[in-house]
């Protein structure tokens, strides 16, 4: 039982990827199979929802020109629109605005036409008094929802396998979820994605607690009580920051899990030193880094 790892999940993915519908399958094959650079799918487009919406910030913000929404404007804003449809509520468009997201995405994709020599948005009529309020409620909020859900991950896999008529135990699978989960998060490790034309992010594993002061930890404490520490598992995801150079990143959460760090994490991955960029004092962390996988315990380790 449970005699698998990273690379069975990844030949699993690669071959129900012609055979499943389910989108969360679909977008984990697509990872393996374009693990180089991601330029398309679900986490992209949350990366690049998000980067935009900070580019809308840092271009409109407070103390910022307005957008002008009646004239030419930069083409981007039309694509955030509609990222911020999927993320608006629909209970609030029916209230304040009478209207549905079927419909606000009828409404953006007729009120503008791009110029694409130019990356601009051209309206191509008057822009009403209502458009325009429900224009400005779009780029009202900023919404950072984890595009990855543990459970729908796992679920996936069961309605992928059920869809092509292949024999399974649902209960030796809900006993190995977690490490079908755990060989995910090393699949989606250290990937990168391209968005926005050329702006590039990447995503890692990473601990709930990053860093442990040194001085915090008891001489002599136990590896697994201080593995515990560092909680929970998941994914991060970077990108830069719109117009703040490029050592500056905004960091956010790809996907969470219950997976605790003293049940999946080998001994061989605590590193100790000036860590935490924002201190100088002497922490303990994990380092997951190139050569990360998982042992012959279900663990992860790394030989480098």
């Amino acid at each position: 039982m449970g005699l698998f790892d990273e690379n069975d999940v990844d030949g699993m993915l690669m071959r129900l990827r012609a055979f499943t519908s389910n989108r969360m399958i679909l977008e984990l094959a697509n990872f393996v199979a374009h693990n180089d650079m991601r330029d398309k799918g679900v986490a992209t487009d949350a990366l690049e929802a998000i980067y935009l919406n900070l580019k809308f910030l840092t271009t409109y913000g407070r103390d910022k020109p307005q957008l002008k929404i009646d004239e030419p404007f930069p083409a981007y804003v039309v694509k955030l629109f509609n990222y911020q449809v999927e993320r608006a509520s629909s209970a609030l468009l029916k209230s304040e605005h009478n209207t549905s997201k079927k419909q606000v995405l009828a409404q953006i994709k007729s009120a503008f036409s791009i110029d694409t020599k130019n990356k601009l948005a051209v309206p191509t009529g008057k822009i009403t008094t209502s458009q325009a309020r429900l224009f400005s409620y779009l780029v009202s909020f900023l919404e950072v929802r984890p595009p990855f859900n543990q459970r729908e991950i796992f679920l996936g896999f069961l309605e992928a396998l059920t869809q092509n008529k292949l024999s399974f135990q649902q209960d030796i699978l809900e006993d190995q979820a977690d490490k079908i989960i755990a060989c995910v998060l090393l699949l989606l490790h250290q990937t990168k994605f391209r968005f926005d034309s050329d702006q590039v992010g990447a995503c890692y594993l990473v601990s709930k607690v990053r860093f442990v002061k040194a001085q915090d930890i008891p001489v002599g404490i136990d590896p697994d009580e201080l593995l515990s520490r560092f909680e929970g598992l998941g994914i991060q995801a970077e990108i830069p920051l719109p117009n703040a150079g490029t050592n500056n990143k905004a960091v956010f959460s790809l996907m969470d899990t219950e997976l605790q760090a003293k049940d999946w994490c080998a001994n061989n991955l605590l590193v100790s030193g000036k860590l935490d960029l924002h201190s100088t004092e002497d922490c303990v962390g994990l380092h997951f880094g190139d050569g990360l996988h998982m042992d012959g315990d279900s663990k992860f380790s790394t030989s480098s």
